[in-house]
């Protein structure tokens, strides 16, 4: 192991570095768009079957879904139904962890236990 470094000077570094979308953000913005009901353009996603799983889960629920360029997507939920999840669809999103498909509570089902 040497004892020391010499570091001796280099030309200055200069170009640009483009930095890909996380696949881990992808998700969590995919999914904040079925809450508006205005269009919402997300731009440097990864185009990863995870991430394409993903927005055709939303397509399936009734969003309007145009890709504009190979990494940017348009999104408008204001139509959606969640019901129209195909199951099949539902797994592949799901197979990382636990989901359950619940449609909810119907009024009066729920019991106050005091």
């Amino acid at each position: 192991m040497p004892e020391k470094f010499i570091i001796e000077k280099s030309p200055p570094l200069k170009g640009l570095v483009k930095i890909s979308g996380s696949k881990n953000a992808a998700g969590p913005l995919l999914a904040a768009t079925l809450l508006s009901n205005k269009p919402c353009v997300i731009s440097n996603l990864p185009r990863i079957s995870d991430v394409l799983n993903l927005v055709e889960v939303i397509r399936a629920m009734g969003a309007t879904v145009k890709w504009q360029g190979k990494n940017t997507v348009s999104i408008c939920a204001e139509n959606i139904n969640p019901e129209k999840i195909p199951t099949d669809l539902f797994e592949r999103v799901q197979r990382h962890g636990h989901g359950k498909r619940d449609h909810g509570l119907k009024s009066g089902q729920r019991k106050n236990h005091y």
